[in-house]
């Protein structure tokens, strides 16, 4: 059970390697009757991701253990993992599917940790799972990467000095975590970045985001902190909230989980949001708020999975295209159905694949990394 245990921790902190994440699966796989160690193990594991939730973790491997029935709508759920899947700690279990044959020899793997670091003078230091220790020192502050995370601290800073800024990018196929220099946490999803100075000033703290963000604030009064995107700008004061701002997408949306911000433009007011309210921002549209918005589908990613509940066609193939790599190609007629179902984002994109074909679309793999959908 202690290897079990650290597995667990090692999912739940995000440090899991895809042969860790294997050995717990098949662990699943071997031994249904053992809930019970698994709930223990869930109790006493420190969870340091955001927006994690135990007694949600439970209810899903609860309902893991005894047969049920699976509803139309969690036949993507059902396919992709074969056998069973981790989703938010530990995910949903089924019965073993047929195995589909290979849609192409083309193995390709899901992403992983990482990213680029790219200093105040233009120079780029890539950071991988391998990387480790002190990157830089820049100005007397010193950015290390510690378990898979980038940290920022502060020995001195000259107050005469220009500030420096640096930039954490994520290309397609990686995610990462940072610490910003006053301990604000930052989930970088795929395909994202983060302009920030390394030193904030005695005023204000402000960062830059494209792509997708989740963020945990540090509570400062005195110094508010703002995110700047190119449609959107978010006042912050302590709090937890996602900003997906990818230019693909057809709106930016910030959506807040706890505490409290406000979000507004050059030239809209800014509106204040509460827990659980979502604001969008689409071209040529006013500020939008929705409210009852589907939190775990939000921050699915941030957790370690995919949540296409209610999502189209193409939103899924956005979020598959950057986490998996993938220029995704469209033949005519192609019907854009609803989907439905969680996912780990640690399978092979074969395997998810072999779900999504149950839902009545097509896919074949091209040299390139090219997805073609097809009906």
């Amino acid at each position: 059970m202690e290897r079990i245990s650290y597995l667990l921790q090692q999912y739940l902190s995000d440090n899991a390697s895809i042969e860790e994440i294997q050995e717990l699966l098949q662990w699943l796989r071997d031994n249904p009757d053992n809930a019970p160690l698994l709930q223990q193990a869930l109790e006493t594991s420190p969870v340091s991701g955001p927006a994690a939730n135990k007694d949600r973790m439970w209810n899903v491997i609860s309902a893991a253990t005894r047969p049920r029935k699976i509803h139309p709508m969690w036949k993507v759920a059902a396919a992709a993992v074969l056998a069973g899947g981790i989703y938010a700690g530990i995910g949903y279990w089924h019965h073993p599917a047929v195995k589909q044959p290979l849609l192409s020899q083309q193995i390709i793997t899901p992403g992983t940790n990482g990213a680029i670091l790219t200093l105040d003078d233009g120079s780029n230091i890539t950071i991988d799972s391998s990387t480790n220790g002190t990157l830089v020192i820049q100005k007397g502050v010193t950015a290390q990467l510690h378990q898979q995370r980038l940290e920022y601290t502060t020995d001195h800073v000259d107050a005469l000095s220009k500030t420096a800024y640096n930039t954490v990018t994520t290309p397609k196929g990686r995610q990462f975590q940072l610490q910003l220099p006053d301990g604000s946490m930052v989930w970088l999803n795929a395909a994202s970045s983060i302009r920030f100075p390394t030193h904030f000033s005695e005023n204000n703290r402000t960062v830059t985001v494209t792509g997708e963000a989740y963020f945990k604030i540090t509570p400062d009064a005195e110094k508010p902190f703002f995110v700047n995107t190119t449609e959107m700008d978010i006042a912050v004061l302590g709090t937890e909230f996602n900003i997906n701002a990818y230019a693909d997408e057809p709106a930016v949306k910030a959506t807040l989980i706890s505490g409290r911000i406000t979000a507004g433009t050059k030239q809209q007011p800014a509106i204040h949001l509460s827990p659980g309210e979502q604001v969008s921002l689409a071209p040529g549209t006013p500020l939008k708020i929705a409210r009852d918005i589907n939190i775990e589908q939000v921050t699915a990613w941030v957790n370690g999975g995919f949540n296409f509940e209610n999502m189209s066609l193409r939103e899924v193939m956005r979020q598959l295209a950057r986490w998996y790599d993938l220029e995704i190609i469209y033949e005519k007629n192609v019907p854009d159905i609803a989907f439905g179902g969680e996912i780990s984002r640690h399978v092979p994109l074969q395997d998810l694949l072999a779900g999504l074909k149950d839902m009545g679309i097509h896919f074949r793999i091209e040299a390139g990394r090219k997805l073609i959908v097809s009906p």
